[in-house]
């Protein structure tokens, strides 16, 4: 919002983060539109050429450049201020509209249009500008992203800088797929595996937790324990994902005509990584988290060890349940056996190599 002399008023908080300007950052309240670039949020935001458009094309052609404040008239280049001496000011009109370029670090800048409406009192005084800023998405793609998590979608937008953080892990994946694929007809293997994808994409959202990699078959989930009040409700989470998508799975097989000995197990993983490095390895047109390091990959043969529907959990995350998520998932972390993966008759020889000493619980059926 702009008041009667073009002087920046208010940003809403949604433009606030679309800047990645927090709360008491300072935007140039009280400034001048055409001096906005003075400040850095606007400066770095924006590229310079939107900038000289805007003053060009929107601002000074009704303003002229006589009546701008010193720092509005400092900021504009001399060859714009030129073009524009003497030139005497007409009317706007009620509705402008036009385009400036944003700018993300390393990324190309993207097109944002915006439309500026004339704020009138009833005797027709100028009182303020409202300047409305929108993206060019078609409706039909903005209600696919609406069907998404909008929550999920802010945790993985803050992810969009790498970086360490505190995680608990989730592999999970179909067993016998490839049996499976055989047995179906191509349509109904298709449809089975969207069903599973977006069952566990809702009960990840659902218990706070961030989407990874989709590989046809095989699903990975991070919760992390910033977004979940801690370590214990992170782990916690992962395994009752695991549980349920395994409930979901026994649900969704009856609906197919399989053979009586031929079963839908879903066999997974869970395990914990204090410094798991994750974040957007693509920041631009999609939103994907990656992540990195030891544990993942631990995780990963952790699934691998589970056969006919097992979750299998690591020591060091279920030795960070307190007793009141213990007791919700119906465990006694106290008197769980544990084995090193290197001892399990499923282990391989890549898993003994890699995570042989990883010690891991079977999660009993809730």
């Amino acid at each position: 919002m702009l008041d009667r002399e073009y002087r920046l008023a208010w940003v809403s908080p949604e433009l606030r983060g679309f800047l990645g300007a927090g709360d008491d950052a300072p935007l140039g309240i009280g400034r001048h539109i055409v001096a906005l670039g003075l400040e850095s949020a606007w400066r770095n935001a924006v590229t310079p050429e939107s900038r000289l458009r805007l003053a060009r094309e929107i601002v000074l052609p009704y303003l002229g450049t006589e009546g701008l404040p010193s720092d509005a008239r400092e900021a504009l280049p001399a060859e714009v201020a030129d073009l524009f001496a003497g030139v005497e000011p007409v009317e706007p009109p009620p509705v402008r509209t036009g385009s400036i370029d944003y700018v993300q670090p390393g990324l190309p800048p993207f097109p944002i249009d915006f439309v500026a409406t004339s704020l009138r009192d009833q005797t027709g005084q100028l009182i303020g500008t409202m300047v409305l800023m929108y993206l060019e998405l078609r409706p039909s793609l903005v209600a696919l992203l609406g069907r998404g998590d909008a929550a999920m979608y802010e945790r993985m937008a803050r992810l969009i800088h790498p970086e360490r953080r505190a995680t608990a892990i989730l592999f999970a994946d179909l067993q016998a797929s490839g049996e499976l694929s055989r047995t179906l007809p191509t349509a109904a293997y298709f449809g089975l595996i969207r069903e599973l994808t977006a069952g566990f994409d809702a009960l990840v959202a659902e218990h706070g937790g961030i989407v990874g990699k989709h590989a046809g078959d095989g699903w990975t989930a991070f919760v992390l324990a910033q977004d979940v009040g801690g370590p214990s409700a992170a782990v916690a989470g992962c395994l009752e994902i695991a549980q349920r998508l395994r409930a979901y799975a026994g649900d969704q097989a009856s609906s197919l005509n399989l053979p009586t000995e031929q079963e839908l197990q879903i066999n997974s993983g869970v395990h914990w990584g204090p410094g798991v490095y994750l974040g957007q390895l693509v920041p631009g047109g999609r939103l994907e988290v990656t992540a990195l390091g030891d544990e993942v990959n631990e995780c990963a043969r952790i699934q691998q060890c589970a056969r006919g529907g097992a979750l299998l959990a690591s020591k060091q995350a279920l030795e960070l349940l307190d007793s009141a998520d213990a007791r919700h998932l119906g465990l006694d972390p106290a008197h769980l056996t544990y084995h090193p993966l290197a001892a399990m008759d499923t282990a391989t020889e890549k898993t003994r190599r890699d995570a042989g000493t990883v010690a891991v619980a079977p999660i009993p059926r809730s």
